[in-house]
């Protein structure tokens, strides 16, 4: 599989559209949005989301190594409660569920072997 290493929004698109697949180096957009937190508090999971807000991407998949049997997601609950319970465990940062609510595709944290839907 090739990957292009991508800067800009622009470089983004055109990688997306010539392989499909694109590895983000977040410093140049990052730096220039002013929503968003330069602290540790964001991470990954919260860039991912705002890359996807940003892109207008309609499916997003979050990357774990912990697994669902690792997690008690209550069923009963709202999106909102079992989002806050991700950050609970520690699977997402704490800007994770600001940004995961201004998202309007759909989303899941994918873990091996499984995935957790919320």
């Amino acid at each position: 599989v090739r990957v292009i290493p991508v800067q800009t929004r622009a470089e983004c698109e055109l990688a997306i559209r010539r392989i499909g697949l694109g590895v983000w180096l977040p410093d140049e957009m990052t730096a220039a949005a002013p929503d968003i937190e330069q602290s540790w508090r964001m991470t990954s999971d919260a860039l991912a989301v705002w890359l996807s807000i940003t892109l207008g991407v309609p499916n997003l998949a979050i990357a774990k190594s912990m697994g669902p049997d690792d997690v008690d997601l209550d069923p009963s609950g709202s999106a909102v409660q079992r989002v806050e319970t991700l950050v609970d465990y520690g699977l997402v940062d704490a800007l994770f569920p600001h940004y995961i609510g201004q998202y309007a595709g759909h989303w899941a944290l994918v873990t091996e072997p499984a995935s957790i839907r919320v």
